[in-house]
């Protein structure tokens, strides 16, 4: 291997460790992160904490069923495929989320959030 190549191949293992470590970190912080924003979000939406928690309840809960679905289905299909879709999904619902009208819009962009969140975490290790 010639000088150049092993540089890209350092570059290339290091983005793929930099890609992977931050899917671990968007993931697992989503779960907790929603936690702090909670009154404001009651407020916001004039809703109680019940309704409101339902937001974390909905990621998790979505996050947890998908996890071995996508897990068979990486194993047929790809684990990079369905890692970057992973990624394409997460990122749209994040953006949903942002952007949520309304609070039952903002617990289905949850949900959909957390189908990302497994399709991510449901690669981690096997890439």
């Amino acid at each position: 291997m010639t000088s150049k190549q092993e540089e890209n191949s350092i570059i290339h293992k290091t983005l793929i460790i930099t890609t992977i470590s931050l899917s671990m970190l968007i993931t697992n912080l989503d779960i907790s992160i929603v936690n702090i924003a909670l009154p404001t979000l009651a407020r916001e939406y004039s809703t109680g904490t019940e309704e409101v928690s339902r937001i974390i309840l909905l990621y998790v809960l979505a996050m947890a069923a998908f996890l071995p679905v996508f897990g068979k289905i990486s194993d047929n299909k790809g684990t990079e495929k369905i890692f970057t879709l992973g990624y394409i999904v997460f990122t749209i619902s994040s953006l949903l989320c942002a952007l949520s009208p309304n609070l039952l819009f903002l617990q289905i962009s949850r949900f959909i959030q957390g189908i990302g969140s497994a399709m991510l975490l449901a690669n981690v290790a096997t890439i």
